[in-house]
């Protein structure tokens, strides 16, 4: 093969690089995914609890629609699979609950949380299966 075939044969399988666009999360997103990874991770560490809502509290700034929100994802994947958690994993919930969470929008959170996480499984018998 020569150089020239080699040098095309490269140039048109190598893809040409644009600059793609950037996505950035909303404020709003970004601040609900730190108080979910924090929460969990104040569990995993052992964070005695008033320390936990004292943190939890800060990193929210007031947000208590936020707290909601986190909160109700902790509810809503325990209530989806409660045989897959162990009851201590419900503690973020509450500290989060306990940091501000507006009690009126938890509910809603819940309900989204365990809507996503209800897809239908192998071992659901209420889902459909190409298998007779």
């Amino acid at each position: 093969m020569t150089l020239a075939l080699v040098e095309t044969t490269v140039s048109v399988l190598t893809p040409t690089l644009t600059a793609m666009p950037s996505r950035r999360l909303h404020p709003d997103t970004k601040l609900e995914i730190d108080l979910i990874g924090t929460a969990g991770r104040l569990l995993r560490e052992g964070v005695e609890w008033d320390a936990a809502v004292a943190h939890l509290r800060e990193i929210a700034d007031g947000r208590t629609d936020l707290l909601a929100r986190a909160s109700g994802n902790f509810l809503g994947g325990y209530l989806a699979s409660p045989g897959m958690h162990h009851p201590t994993e419900l503690r973020p919930a509450l500290w989060l609950l306990e940091a501000g969470a507006d009690p009126s929008l938890v509910a809603a959170a819940v309900d989204r949380t365990r809507a996503n996480s209800a897809g239908s499984s192998y071992s659901d018998p209420g889902s459909q299966s190409s298998r007779s």
